[in-house]
């Protein structure tokens, strides 16, 4: 008689909690008001903050969350890294940090990966009150699966529900269809910089008090505002 073999289950991708949390802020940050109140009072359903590292997206990015957070409101993150370009572990990353927050209708989860990507679209669609995904170091992806993924992501995402994303570069993603429709907003290096106040806080903040306004300037020119 033949012996009945064990049903094998399949094994979910190991992933890090620390990739669905907000990092840990620094005693030096400062609160990005101006750029935080024009991201919080333009419309588009997608914000891209793109710009060389060390301009403060990460930062400002969790200023937002914490805002979101303040206000009530639904807020799930995602930090990228090079092991999510294996699909599988791309999905159960994200479905993770949708199932970190409380959504009005939370489905179960899934195992199949064509399912996960149904199942995190249905819980999105679902929402019905102001939802932010914030998702950094978008520049890790360059799987062409997971690229198309995500573009699939920008498309699907409507009010309530609001995207943030932060990158040092970024694939195509059709981004030029998203600019044509005015739904990406697009905050650059231009706006990530540090003006003259917020560097003298910073300073203050790290003891360099006595730096006159003609030094930060200074400061400010040779570091190009960060």
């Amino acid at each position: 008689m033949l012996k009945k073999q064990p049903v094998q289950q399949a094994i979910e991708p190991f992933f890090s909690r620390a990739k669905v949390t907000p990092p840990i802020g620094s005693q030096f940050e400062v609160q990005r008001q101006a750029v935080l109140a024009h991201i919080n009072a333009s419309t588009q359903p997608v914000v891209l903050m793109q710009a060389p590292a060390g301009f403060g997206k990460t930062t400002l990015m969790r200023q937002l969350y914490a805002e979101a957070r303040g206000r009530g409101e639904i807020a799930a993150w995602l930090t990228l890294d090079e092991s999510d370009n294996d699909v599988a572990r791309f999905l159960v990353t994200f479905a993770a940090a949708m199932e970190s927050v409380k959504l009005e209708a939370p489905l179960p989860r899934p195992t199949r990966n064509a399912e996960i990507a149904l199942w995190i679209t249905d819980q999105i669609a679902a929402v019905t009150r102001p939802f932010t995904i914030f998702i950094d170091d978008l520049e890790a992806v360059h799987d062409p699966t997971v690229a198309q993924l995500i573009e699939q992501g920008f498309d699907i995402i409507r009010s309530p529900v609001r995207l943030i994303v932060g990158a040092r570069s970024v694939p195509d993603l059709g981004l030029d269809r998203m600019r044509a429709k005015g739904a990406l907003l697009e905050v650059g290096v231009n706006w990530l910089r540090f003006s003259e106040q917020e560097a003298r806080e910073f300073l203050s903040r790290r003891g360099s008090e006595a730096m006159s306004e003609r030094d930060v300037a200074r400061l400010l020119g040779r570091t190009e505002g960060w």
